[in-house]
């Protein structure tokens, strides 16, 4: 038994006798004292924490499952590379914040919406973002 159930235990049959003969002032002191005694000699029951278990380590990509570069082979990526390569590097031109809201813009590229190649909307505050690409393209 533990000792919140003894507790309740106690209080709801001391009431019932204390209602019964009508014995409410000083019986109330004595299961409050009663509490007291229990609360003092019964051990708290302590909750073991399961354990958590480890995360799982991400494959390791192998040699032969790496993505061509165009340079290696003469011939052009397939459009769905080719679309996730655009998206990398328009990432890659984000600002680190958004210049509204000061929201870590580059670090959630992911949630970045694209409305064209030049503008893009901050995922914390909705503000356009001005895209510029470097001097030398």
């Amino acid at each position: 038994m533990n000792r919140k159930n003894a507790i309740a235990g106690i209080w709801l049959i001391g009431l019932g006798i204390l209602f019964l003969f009508n014995f409410i002032w000083p019986g109330i002191l004595i299961l409050i004292g009663l509490t007291m005694v229990v609360t003092a000699f019964m051990p708290v029951e302590r909750r073991e924490m399961p354990a958590i278990p480890p995360a799982p380590t991400p494959p390791v990509p192998s040699q032969s499952a790496a993505v061509p570069q165009p340079e290696d082979s003469g011939e052009p990526l397939p459009p769905i590379l080719a679309d996730k390569a655009d998206l990398l590097y328009k990432q890659s031109l984000l600002p680190e914040t958004c210049p509204a809201c000061g929201g870590p813009v580059k670090q959630n590229a992911q949630q970045v919406v694209w409305n064209d190649d030049q503008t893009a909307v901050c995922p914390f505050c909705a503000a356009k973002l001005k895209i510029t690409p470097p001097a030398g393209s």
